[in-house]
């Protein structure tokens, strides 16, 4: 009784993330994707939401793959919804692109969302999640392009919250 009486205070407090990405070709998204869904598996971590940060529409869709991959359909996603990094299909150098890729990601891995049409904007998903949560209690990691955090410092009043 007293050892499991000990193992119980002495269990960290999961941390809760925010993982802000710009998943397309480079396995640094995958793995940090990969990574917080362990950590969410394990308990150490509580993954709120993950949010993409380019126009890449099959961005998201990577993104519920890996969450698929883990289990993890219930964590909110979001996509934000600009025009920026939306030309997908070549690399800057001409050769293979993110939508090549993801979409391969897609294909064989499943996952319910395939695209950015289907989830919420990336402020969104980030309200949605902020407001659950107790102030001060939630780390983001931010990947990529700072759009969806550019875009939620700049947010009113909405559904989620009444907090601007």
């Amino acid at each position: 009784m007293f050892l499991s009486t000990l193992a119980v205070a002495a269990a960290p407090t999961p941390q809760r993330i925010i993982v802000d990405t710009d998943m397309g070709f480079d396995v640094d998204d995958v793995g940090a994707v990969c990574l917080a869904n362990s950590l969410h598996a394990a308990g150490l971590a509580e993954v709120l939401a993950v949010v993409h940060n380019t126009g890449c529409k099959l961005g998201i869709g990577g993104v519920s793959a890996m969450n698929h991959f883990y289990g993890h359909d219930d964590i909110i996603l979001g996509a934000w919804k600009g025009h920026f990094g939306s030309n997908c299909d070549k690399h800057y150098d001409g050769t293979f692109g993110q939508n090549q890729y993801l979409a391969t990601v897609i294909r064989k891995t499943g996952g319910p969302i395939k695209d950015s049409s289907m989830v919420m904007t990336g402020t969104d998903a980030y309200r949605k999640a902020l407001v659950a949560a107790p102030d001060g209690s939630v780390n983001v990691a931010s990947i990529g392009m700072p759009t969806n955090l550019r875009d939620l410092l700049n947010t009113t009043a909405d559904q989620y919250s009444t907090l601007s």
